[in-house]
């Protein structure tokens, strides 16, 4: 049987099904199976044994109708801001316990990750999708309390932020994984200083990695917004660092969408 080879498509807070469809789309083209996470704000909240538990489950479940007891899957990771970053970093907290034999050989990572305490664009992050602008400012001022309050109960409790957490093991455990980050001057919600500081601390670390700034494009807006240019630096850095060729079998991937 041939080695699975599986993109784990770590959608952003609240992100709908259909926008995600582009980039299993993407990976479609490419020969890629996927399987995609949704983040639901109240990830951040919750303990981690609890976040992605269900979406787990189906992956396990999936990965070992798929393989022999001893092989690894290899999961190459496509992450995008910071709700994609801690559903990946509580999905492989579930993989790791559970003894799924599993490979990273890249990671990319979309208008992420964060850079730690700096807390501030959550509000904004939470309130995207809100149109009516009296109503998105005023439910900002409520998230703000909300963050604020939420830091503070971390501190005191002496538990440590998803956002330090993500960045500690994506940026510095993880330092040996080739990564690719894609990113934009325009992004108000994880500004390109932050996602800036991530790329210099990574290449400080000597990680092998690769950047491309849209300029123009919104926060996780850029496969839409630059649909050719986006595609050709994902399969660039794939053919590089990654699996250029994914499985055989997999001329018509499948998909599988978990929600928890």
């Amino acid at each position: 049987m041939t080695e699975l080879t599986v993109v784990v498509i770590c959608g952003w807070l609240m992100a709908k099904h259909r926008p995600l469809e582009k980039y299993v789309e993407l990976y479609a083209a490419m020969g890629y199976r996927t399987f995609v996470l949704h983040s639901n704000p109240w990830h951040l909240f919750l303990p981690q044994s609890t976040v992605q538990k269900k979406a787990f489950l189906e992956f396990q479940a999936w990965v070992e109708s798929e393989t022999r007891t001893n092989d690894a899957v290899v999961i190459l990771p496509h992450i995008l801001s910071n709700g994609g970053c801690w559903s990946w970093y509580c999905l492989e907290n579930h993989i790791v316990q559970a003894g799924v034999p599993f490979k990273v050989p890249t990671m990319i990572l979309d208008s992420a990750p964060s850079k730690p305490y700096a807390h501030g664009t959550a509000p904004a992050a939470f309130t995207a999708q809100m149109k009516n602008p009296i109503l998105r400012q005023a439910m900002m001022w409520i998230l703000t309390a909300v963050f604020v309050l939420h830091a503070f109960v971390v501190r005191v409790c002496g538990y440590t932020h998803p956002v330090e957490l993500q960045f500690e093991r994506l940026i510095h455990r993880d330092a040996a994984i080739p990564k690719l980050f894609l990113y934009s001057d325009n992004d108000v919600m994880i500004p390109p200083d932050q996602i800036e500081y991530a790329i210099t601390t990574a290449k400080q670390l000597n990680t092998p990695a690769e950047a491309v700034n849209f300029e123009t494009s919104k926060h996780v807006a850029h496969l839409s917004h630059s649909p050719d240019r986006y595609t050709k630096a994902v399969r660039e850095f794939l053919a590089k660092y990654g699996r250029s060729t994914p499985n055989a079998h997999a001329v018509t991937p499948a998909t599988t969408s978990s929600v928890f």
